[in-house]
């Protein structure tokens, strides 16, 4: 349900990032037909696409248009609508994520309705505190939200061409038309900004032909939305203000269905328009679950700041981190700054850098070797895994070639009145010329993080007994699409209580766990509930005292017994947690 607001005007809300990304992407001035342009050769574009009706018969995957109402929060708008689309072309389900969370917990210096930006949000997604469900937190409701594991992450975040600042209106189509299009067409909404002002509107299409920076050079861009399509034949005469030619991209708005006049809250935008996507645009793609990795290790939770290096295209960074735990290590992911960026990543166990030269110590394996084709952020999974032992001090070591770049290291630092809870901790980040074992620069000392994650593997082998334990859920999904309110556990978990529970290690044995949201404590007390819960034939809760394969596994059950009150969300609801573990 679309939610009330007072009457204001709706607002803007898009904030420049302190170092915009046009150093990913081509420049006007600078434009060619390489691979910033998404190889977009390959891919035979339409001359209309519009991700309403992809294939001409009303198939859509879009999530309903929201309303963002009188707070400055489009940002977290554009970018949801594209994990939503994503979720309900890929898994068949239908998506409403939180902007609420993503607008309160962001942690950078401004507030609530102050605005953001596709790096912040990317940010956010990646140290997988968002996107949660709306259900679980609805908006708007400042100051109103918990950090929570992200329902799905985004593996892959491409930051596209960027039009740099230019002062009026080219003659000619911008050279980075057929990437956006590339990438609507691939992955499907653009998350993108532009800027607003009515005297350029006329309620179905917007066009913009002044300078997109103002005189202190700062961009003028004030709202984001997603780009969902174009038509290369929209019609020069449809514009407020005629361009030279033809053509649009359909926008996908956050203002509500009822904010424009035609197409119940989708605008187009000439191609000529020179503020939209002119700091770069950003895709969300490659979406995995929140708990598909047992921990991350990082320092940098508000990603790309700015970049370091050595005045050449080549540099290396490294993380140290101490293991929380006997793990697995399976995957990396860092920040390309331009197409075609090659990598070499080692994992050095039993690391330290000592005092003389600031050398590197410890057994050094290469995990992995590629190049990006796209710019942006990538989790690349190792060639081979790396066992570590709890307490063990190991570190990440990259060695990075952007071509284009002088700083070819993104890092993670304070920025004036944009992020300044960055705390300095000497030891943990460093850079050099190249992967070496001598003069190692720490960078921590100074509060500035290479933007380095690393993963390490869910476990869900090595069992005591030969089956895996069948925790049955199709009981909650069955109960709570009774109550009133609508499917609230299946909105927020999305089916996942009628599929295999995710694995820990606990007290020598390998369990499942899974949970689910109640209202009262997970009181440790409580451990009568020795079953799992299912429906009578009267649709009410029962206590099933033989649950599937209980000659193999034990069942428990610990949280809330009143399970009528569970749709309901309150402040000091608490986790219901069912655990399986196998029989001696």
């Amino acid at each position: 349900m679309e939610p009330t607001f007072a009457s204001d005007a709706p607002q803007a809300g898009y904030r420049s990032h302190p170092n915009p990304l046009i150093h990913f992407t081509n420049t006007v001035s600078s434009a060619s037909s390489n691979v910033r342009m998404m190889r977009a050769a390959a891919i035979s574009l339409p001359a209309k696409y519009d991700l309403r009706d992809i294939d001409g018969a009303g198939t859509s995957y879009l999530s309903p248009v929201r309303n963002q109402g009188k707070y400055g929060t489009c940002w977290t708008f554009a970018a949801m609508a594209g994990i939503e689309y994503q979720m309900r072309r890929d898994e068949g389900i239908d998506a409403d994520l939180s902007e609420n969370n993503l607008a309160n917990l962001n942690g950078y210096d401004f507030g609530y309705t102050k605005g953001g930006n596709n790096e912040m949000a990317s940010a956010v997604f990646l140290r997988e505190e968002a996107p949660v469900s709306e259900a679980l937190d609805p908006y708007p409701n400042i100051g109103k939200s918990r950090r929570e594991r992200g329902v799905r992450i985004p593996r892959k975040i491409v930051f596209l061409s960027g039009l740099g600042k230019i002062d009026n209106v080219q003659a000619s189509l911008r050279p980075d038309l057929d990437s956006i299009k590339s990438a609507v067409f691939k992955y499907g909404p653009v998350s993108s900004g532009f800027y607003h002002n009515d005297e350029y509107h006329n309620g179905a299409s917007y066009f913009y032909n002044g300078a997109n920076y103002d005189a202190s050079g700062a961009y003028v861009l004030n709202h984001a939305i997603s780009i969902v399509g174009w038509d290369d034949n929209y019609d020069k005469s449809n514009f407020k203000i005629t361009p030279p030619g033809n053509g649009a991209f359909i926008i996908r708005n956050s203002w509500g269905a009822n904010s424009s006049k035609t197409d119940k809250g989708y605008n187009y935008i000439s191609y000529y328009d020179t503020s939209l996507g002119a700091v770069g645009s950003a895709v969300f793609t490659s979406l995995s679950k929140g708990t598909d990795y047992a921990r991350v290790y990082q320092h940098d939770p508000y990603g790309y700041i700015t970049s370091y290096g050595y005045e050449q295209s080549a540099a290396a960074g490294a993380n140290f981190f101490k293991a929380k735990a006997d793990e697995t290590l399976d995957a990396f992911g860092f920040y390309a700054l331009s197409p075609g960026t090659t990598y070499k990543a080692y994992i050095v166990t039993n690391a330290s850098i000592s005092s003389w030269y600031s050398s590197l110590s410890g057994t050094k394996t290469l995990v992995k070797s590629g190049t990006c084709a796209d710019a942006g952020y990538e989790v690349i999974p190792f060639d081979k895994e790396i066992s570590v032992s709890a307490g063990e001090t190991f570190a990440i070591c990259v060695e990075i070639n952007s071509p284009g770049e002088y700083y070819p290291i993104a890092v993670m630092e304070n920025f004036y009145g944009y992020l300044s809870k960055v705390v300095p901790e000497e030891g943990k980040s460093y850079i050099n010329s190249s992967y070496r074992t001598w003069y190692w620069e720490d960078l921590s000392v100074d509060g500035i993080y290479f933007c380095c994650k690393v993963y390490a593997k869910r476990e869900k082998d090595n069992y005591t007994t030969t089956s895996e334990p069948i925790v049955p859920f199709s009981w909650l999904d069955r109960y709570l699409s009774l109550q009133e309110g609508g499917n609230y556990f299946a909105d927020y978990f999305y089916g996942s209580y009628n599929a295999l529970a995710d694995h820990i290690s606990a007290n020598g044995y390998s369990v499942a766990q899974s949970y689910a949201r109640g209202l009262d404590p997970d009181n440790a007390n409580e451990t009568n509930l020795l079953a799992v819960i299912k429906m009578d034939k009267n649709g009410a809760p029962v206590i099933n005292a033989s649950p599937e394969n209980t000659t193999l596994w034990n069942y428990s059950i610990k949280g809330s017994k009143d399970l009528k009150s569970w749709h309901a969300r309150e402040a000091d609801d608490r986790f219901f947690k069912v655990v399986a573990t196998p029989r001696e």
